[in-house]
């Protein structure tokens, strides 16, 4: 496995192994975080077309396979970048509401492509009472930005991408463990429960729990 490879950046408030013939652990990661999508090749529907005598019409219906296609196709020019997906799911608005505290918006509006680790509502409810209310204090900028930072990662990495790395080089500097276990992906602990949302800018993966980065070594 390997750390990140995108170039480290830091953004302020201003500005397994397949032998051939089985799937490997990162087409496993995808199936399980997919459940609904099959995936054949062309060339196992080809050998079964022609087992049954049936030769498969690449005009025909639709399968399940074409219309994830099709999906696919259509998700990879989403409308909305990061913000706007942010906040259009619900499920994110404490996140959402952090991005802005910080002074963020327009690093996650901007052409460049980040994955972002996005706490759910429910994950911020998990933290010690008080928390936010305290980060999200103008006097606490720079720690909030650092907290919101260490859930971003330069480039558009799926699930699958970071199912591959030992850690995960994040914006804020620090790197955070990644494990993949039993078609399980977690980032510092955090599971991704709501793997590869799609936006203009680059992807988001909704996560069960806060990372909280370590506090700077003073100087």
């Amino acid at each position: 496995m390997n750390t990140t490879d995108q170039p480290h950046a830091h953004v302020t408030p201003s500005g397994a192994t397949c032998n051939g013939y089985g799937a490997t652990p990162y087409r496993l990661l995808s199936r399980a975080l997919h459940p609904t999508l099959r995936i054949e090749s062309n060339a196992w529907r080809n050998a079964k077309a022609a087992a049954t005598g049936r030769p498969r019409d690449p005009q025909g219906p639709k399968t399940q396979d074409t219309t994830m296609e099709m999906q696919n196709s259509n998700n990879t020019r989403p409308e909305q970048n990061l913000i706007g997906t942010l906040q259009n799911n619900k499920t994110f608005a404490i996140f959402s509401n952090a991005v802005d505290k910080a002074g963020l918006n327009s690093v996650l509006s901007g052409a460049t492509q980040h994955t972002v680790f996005a706490p759910t509502d429910e994950a911020f409810g998990k933290l010690p009472g008080g928390t936010m209310d305290r980060l999200l204090q103008p006097e606490n900028k720079e720690e909030l930005a650092a907290l919101v930072n260490y859930h971003l990662v330069n480039g558009r990495r799926s699930t699958v991408d970071v199912g591959r790395w030992d850690a995960a080089r994040t914006v804020n500097g620090q790197p955070a463990p990644i494990q993949l276990s039993s078609n399980k992906l977690t980032i510092d602990g955090a599971r991704v429960t709501t793997p590869d949302i799609l936006a203009s800018n680059g992807i988001i993966h909704g996560i069960d729990k806060v990372n909280i980065p370590a506090a700077p070594k003073p100087h």
